[in-house]
């Protein structure tokens, strides 16, 4: 609920304050929430802390993507903001790694411990932007252009000729003065604007591309941009994140392995995100990544499918679980997980980045949040009861894994 918020705000909060205040208020809004989560055993105030913690992470998520964007080289902007996903999966490694080790703990420490982890970067962050400059992209718009060249000279340093470096500048000076001379506003109803006639064609497109084709350039931009990140939930990403783990206890495996397993995957996924950058860099387009991980993804979800209605023996299903979500999770990472951040950056707009990112990632946390609500109703008995043939003996009883 807390990144939701935020990054719904994030448009507003970027577009008055930058991107570096932005980060800073992330920053002090994840210590907050970490020091009332350690300091209390109350529910309530975990709550609360919980809260104050996603509404920090949504300003990260947001604009730790929208600064990357604006900052980075124009061919080099794929990888930079893919790396996202790499930082996202080394911190799942290291806090799974010290959750395992804090589990066997009978105190308190063992929850504090793996929350006092999540001081690290928030400070590491916290100092390091004293050495980088706001956005220049952001500058100009603002008009501070001397900051604003000041800012590029800056994070380009000695990598360009000064001929590289004045032909860059004019390029985004034009395209800016470009873009404001052509709204009338910077707002968040600007991103929804712009439905336009189409011309009659003899042959017309497929339905999809026609409706875009009716959109103006600046609604064009928004749904293409929710339609990215919306592919995470829709290739099952956090279906899988939620309850791999559970599919993997319920074919038999102890919680223990089940949970060692789920670090395996993690790191798997960072193999992925590696695998993905190489192929967006040198050899496959963002269009092509994305579709080739949804097939990639739907294909590791159909097998296991497969598995669990089989009359193959119990251990072959056990280890066709495992396979499966591995193959899965490397494939998101890879795919799916690289692309859809740097291609909903890139296709908007300048000056409606902040709102669109922000409310596209906003619609991200509601799916995310769909995906793990409702997905127990489907397999439970008392409900759907959308179950396969395959029960397995548990602690607490007969559990028959969907």
């Amino acid at each position: 609920m807390g990144s939701f918020f935020s990054s719904i705000l994030a448009g507003a909060f970027a577009h008055f304050f930058g991107r570096k205040v932005a980060l800073w208020l992330a920053c002090l809004l994840n210590l907050i929430g970490c020091v009332v989560q350690i300091a209390t055993d109350k529910k309530g105030v975990i709550y609360l802390g919980r809260i104050i913690l996603g509404i920090g992470n949504g300003f990260l998520v947001t604009f730790s993507n929208i600064y990357t964007a604006e900052a980075a080289p124009a061919h080099l902007r794929a990888v930079m903001v893919a790396l996202f996903s790499e930082w996202v999966n080394i911190g799942s490694i290291v806090g799974s790694v010290v959750t395992n080790a804090t589990s066997k703990q009978l105190d308190k420490a063992a929850y504090q411990i793996p929350i006092g982890t999540l001081f690290i970067v928030p400070v590491i962050l916290s100092i390091g932007l004293f050495f980088v400059p706001e956005s220049p992209r952001y500058l100009l718009y603002k008009g501070k252009n001397e900051e604003a060249r000041k800012s590029l000279e800056v994070l380009r340093g000695d990598s360009l000729q000064p001929e590289e470096f004045e032909l860059e500048w004019v390029e985004m000076e034009k395209g800016i003065e470009e873009e404001k001379r052509t709204a009338a506003s910077i707002g968040p109803l600007d991103m929804y604007k712009g439905i336009a006639t189409c011309s009659p064609v003899l042959s017309p497109p497929p339905l999809m591309y026609s409706l875009l084709q009716l959109a103006g350039t600046n609604l064009r931009r928004t749904l293409l941009c929710y339609a990215v990140i919306a592919t995470q939930t829709g290739a099952g990403s956090w279906f899988m994140i939620s309850y791999a783990t559970y599919f993997m206890i319920v074919s038999g495996l102890t919680v223990k392995d089940a949970f060692q397993y789920s670090i395996m995957n993690t790191c798997l996924g960072l193999v992925g995100v590696n695998f993905g950058i190489y192929l967006m860099r040198y050899r496959v387009g963002r269009r092509s990544i994305l579709m080739i991980g949804a097939v990639f993804q739907g294909l590791a979800m159909l097998g296991m499918a497969v598995a669990a209605s089989s009359g193959t023996s119990l251990q072959v299903k056990q280890n066709c679980v495992i396979a499966f979500t591995c193959l899965y999770l490397f494939s998101y990472n890879a795919f799916v997980g690289d692309a859809s951040y740097p291609v909903a950056t890139e296709l908007v707009s300048t000056r409606l980045r902040s709102w669109t990112v922000g409310s596209s990632i906003s619609l991200g946390y509601i799916l995310a949040w769909l995906a793990g609500f409702c997905s127990p109703y489907f397999i439970n008995p008392e409900h759907l009861n959308w179950v396969s043939p395959w029960t397995v003996p548990f602690p607490f009883g007969v559990i028959t894994l969907c």
